[in-house]
């Protein structure tokens, strides 16, 4: 698979490597090392939708158009590279997950400040989203505490950014790994 995607972005690509990723709950991850000569090896991740999605080139699709207007307007995420039916090919951001940071104070912050920013993102950005109603219920599932969620909820509730709009983008899938 890792293969497919990487010569219909690039015909002139090799893969040297490919590795499934943690994670990942409404997609296959794959992390892949490329070679394109002349250029030293690069790494790429790929998002492979499952079965579930009835329209898997429209996901694809429209992943990649969510990802280049986050980005516009200064979220940090990665870049697409390519799509295709039922996969996103996309540039590696280098880092690595932790539930359990040397500074969790700090990191509870960053992540309440990078949610906030989400919700502040003027929504004229994505009106090719499907609509939800406009007042959301909190959800009743119970906050997972090894992503101390709870703490990062409070945090949240206590950040105060400068609202633009009274309707905002909701993420649904952030990994901040």
């Amino acid at each position: 698979m890792a293969a497919e995607i990487v010569r219909s972005w690039d015909s002139t690509a090799r893969v040297l490597s490919s590795h499934r990723m943690a994670g990942g709950i409404s997609c296959e991850m794959l992390l892949i090392e490329i070679v394109r000569d002349p250029l030293p090896p690069e790494k790429a991740v790929a998002r492979v939708h499952g079965l579930w999605s009835t329209d898997r080139s429209h996901s694809a699709r429209q992943e990649s158009r969510v990802l280049l207007e986050a980005r516009s307007a200064g979220l940090p995420c990665p870049t697409p590279l390519y799509h295709a039916e039922g996969a996103l090919l996309l540039e590696y951001l280098p880092g690595h997950p932790t539930a359990a940071p040397e500074d969790a104070d700090s990191f509870i912050q960053q992540i309440a400040c990078l949610l906030a920013s989400v919700h502040n993102v003027p929504i004229d950005r994505f009106q090719f989203l499907p609509r939800l109603p406009t007042e959301i219920q909190p959800t009743l599932r119970p906050p997972n505490e090894a992503l101390r969620e709870s703490e990062i909820r409070a945090r949240l509730d206590a950040v105060r950014l400068d609202v633009r709009c009274d309707q905002c983008l909701l993420h649904g899938d952030l990994w901040p790994g």
